[in-house]
């Protein structure tokens, strides 16, 4: 009887076993059929439908003659399908027998887990094909462009540079990157059983969607000329730095930035991150006596002073409020006029006393001084200027030599554009637009006027202080005959901020002008860090700017008569080379300031030949000019000067004892000294002694008693 019972109990267990799996099936195949239908059918499609990005091609970069700044070139990068390698230790072996790593990187890149992995960025067809004819699967060949800069160091910090995906990093290539980078595209694609891509032509196309091509406001061959002379300048005087910038006062347009040292945007990765920075707007400097016609402008503006008044600016050492100020030259009773020609900081100090804290701070807060310019480019700074709430009784007057208070490069350019374009702060503009295809026709740029606020007569009377200060001030080598020029040196001493004092031996030179004063239609910035040797910016940057505008100058004349017609930009290879070989015609190379040996050679890399008049160290004039378009084998002439070589040589220093002051200082110019005055009237006293022997441009200093007491005009 049990055992009857135990086999019925199993004869049940297995026909209601036998009822329950079919309808469990039933019920789930009822779900997977109807309810979860959608679901399953997406993850069909995706076992043999691919969804392709496609990328957009990234804009170019050009300067307003549509001289190419940034261009793609296209290139093969090299991956591997992981799912096809079977053998990843033979595989790994062929890689690294074909490129440049281990085999143990390899190795690990095809046992990753992953489906895809680049072998190798921006290679070359042939080495894919080593690769593929290896008998490695999988291998992809993946066409992409890689960004090239054909002007390489000389626009390197305006232009920026972007990463191995064509991301822009920094300058106009981040600022505009959404511009530049358009929109990628999208291909769908079936796969078969081996998974093999197969073009589905049933299933639409998304195209992409090309960036937009960008124009700047710079100029090329300005930025090449402001390139070349900042080169010379840092060399020749051993500086550790320097920035140029030249705008057209009138619209605020850059037409070249230049900064030393730089780096190549062609291989940003073998420079050092602090090379990347562009330090015209990301660096604020204390700037000396450039500052002064800032300052000088509020003292006229409110009529605090007229420009015939006269100061005494205590023979060259003055003391207040526990600090002694000091002019490079002493000096007497000076005008305002004079004050800022000779730069004497005494001067300006006095003035500075009588000056109203709020006064001075909105004029500086007008020039736009502690303010950001608001150009178009990533990491811009303030500067700093102190709310007169922090000023000691000090801080006047510092202000007034250009001390306590920081700007960038490109603040202190603009804030000299109002004394230049009329009375009007502009904001600086580096974009003359956008285009598609292959020309594009200059838009005519709008100034953006920030605030106008000086008067006329207080711009005209700054405008004629400056142009004295290049006729017969501190600015005297930035003279050029046939052109009024108005400029102002600054020498200022470099804070050190580890020992929170002012260094004695480190400076920074600049110069800032505009030409011609009339109808000013070029502006350039000069500054130099730390130059050896010679350390004042009427001698430093002074020489630099007259060097620079007297390029410029040249090629504005050669512009203005009609030049030579834009060539037209190919866009292949094979149509330049067709180009040259049809005309058979170059450019003369620009050889000004370059060595006699490096012309020779530029001359010779452009299939001409060269002429030397005369003897000399560098080349200072030519013919043809620069750019004008010759046959091959055409003669250039140039023109040497050479280098002053006084360095190193010696003096005797001559007894000038007994000598008036005027008398003094032509004996001892004669030598080539450099002299410092103290006191007034009749020489009775100097260092080093008469006889003594010391270095050409060394310094002298001249003990004076007045002749009558000057106490009781001091009151005057």
């Amino acid at each position: 009887m049990m055992k009857y019972e135990k086999e019925l109990n199993r004869i049940i267990f297995l026909v209601i076993l036998t009822l329950i799996v079919p309808v469990f099936l039933i019920a789930r195949m009822t779900q997977y059929q109807i309810f979860d239908r959608g679901k399953y059918l997406e993850r069909a499609k995706d076992q043999y439908n691919s969804i392709t990005e496609l990328p957009p091609s990234r804009g170019t970069i050009c300067d307003r003659q549509q001289n190419f700044l940034a261009v793609n070139r296209p290139v093969t990068s090299i991956g591997i399908d992981l799912s096809k390698v079977t053998n990843p230790g033979e595989a790994a072996s062929k890689i690294a027998d074909v490129l440049d790593r281990s085999r143990d990187y390899y190795y690990e890149l095809l046992t990753s887990g992953k489906n895809f992995a680049y072998l190798k960025r921006r290679s070359d067809k042939a080495t894919f094909q080593r690769l593929k004819d290896s008998g490695i699967e999988g291998i992809r060949e993946i066409p992409e462009s890689m960004r090239v800069y054909p002007q390489k160091m000389a626009t390197a910090h305006l232009v920026g540079f972007s990463d191995l995906d064509s991301r822009g990093l920094s300058g106009v290539e981040l600022a505009k990157n959404s511009t530049l980078m358009g929109r990628p595209g999208y291909a769908f694609h079936v796969k078969d059983a081996k998974g093999n891509i197969l073009t589905d032509l049933t299933n639409s196309i998304q195209q992409p969607e090309d960036g937009k091509n960008i124009m700047l406001t710079i100029h090329n061959a300005y930025q090449q000329f402001a390139m070349e002379e900042l080169r010379f300048t840092i060399n020749h005087f051993s500086a550790q730095s320097g920035i140029i910038i030249v705008t057209n006062p009138n619209t605020g347009e850059l037409l070249a930035l230049s900064i030393l040292p730089t780096f190549d945007p062609n291989q940003a990765g073998k420079f050092k991150i602090e090379a990347w920075r562009n330090r015209a707007i990301t660096d604020a400097y204390e700037h000396g006596s450039t500052f002064k016609p800032i300052f000088m402008s509020a003292v006229l503006e409110e009529a605090i002073k007229k420009p015939d008044d006269i100061i005494f600016c205590e023979n060259g050492k003055y003391k207040i409020y526990g600090e002694e100020i000091e002019d490079v030259h002493g000096y007497g009773w000076l005008t305002l006029k004079k004050i800022i020609s000779k730069s004497s900081n005494i001067g300006m100090s006095k003035i500075a006393n009588e000056v109203k804290k709020d006064i001075i701070y909105r004029n500086c807060r007008d020039f736009g001084i502690g303010v950001k310019t608001g150009i178009e480019l990533k990491g811009e700074v303030a500067g700093q200027l102190k709310n007169p709430v922090d000023w000691s009784n000090f801080t006047p007057m510092a202000l007034s030599m250009g001390y306590e208070v920081s700007a960038t490069p490109l603040q202190m350019a603009m804030a000299y554009g109002v004394f230049a374009n009329g009375g009007k702060l502009l904001k600086p503009q580096i974009y003359l637009g956008e285009y598609e295809g292959q020309t594009a026709r200059p838009a005519q740029v709008e100034p953006v006027v920030i605030r106008e606020f000086l008067s006329d007569s207080t711009r005209k009377t700054i405008n004629s202080m400056l142009e004295e200060v290049v006729v017969d001030g501190t600015g005297k080598r930035a003279a050029i005959p046939g052109v009024r020029i108005a400029g102002k040196t600054g020498t200022c001493r470099k804070y050190n901020v580890e020992r929170q004092s002012y260094s004695s031996n480190e400076f920074m030179a600049s110069f800032i002008g505009f030409f011609p004063v009339e109808d000013p239609k070029v502006l350039i910035y000069v500054m130099i860090d730390n130059p050896q040797d010679e350390y004042y910016g009427g001698i430093v940057a002074a020489s630099t700017f007259k060097r620079l505008a007297q390029r410029i100058i040249r090629k504005m004349e050669f512009d203005s008569r009609g030049g030579f017609a834009q060539p037209t930009y190919a866009t292949q290879e094979s149509d330049i080379r067709h180009t040259e070989h049809a005309e058979q015609m170059t450019r003369v190379p620009d050889l000004i300031s370059k060595k006699a040996d490096v012309g020779r050679k530029i001359v010779e890399e452009n299939g001409l030949k060269i002429e030397f008049e005369n003897d000399g160290d560098i080349i200072a004039d030519q013919a043809p000019v620069p750019g004008t378009s010759v046959p091959m084998s055409a003669v250039v002439s140039v023109k040497m000067k050479r280098i002053d070589d006084s360095k190193g040589k010696y003096t005797t220093v001559p007894k000038v004892i007994g000598m008036t002051i005027r008398e003094a200082l032509n004996c001892l110019a004669l030598e080539n000294l450099h002299v410092i005055v103290q006191g007034s009237g009749r020489v009775v006293a100097q260092k080093p002694a008469a006889g003594s022997k010391i270095r050409v441009g060394a310094q002298c200093v001249i003990e004076c008693a007045p002749l009558v007491d000057l106490a009781d005009f001091r009151s005057w």
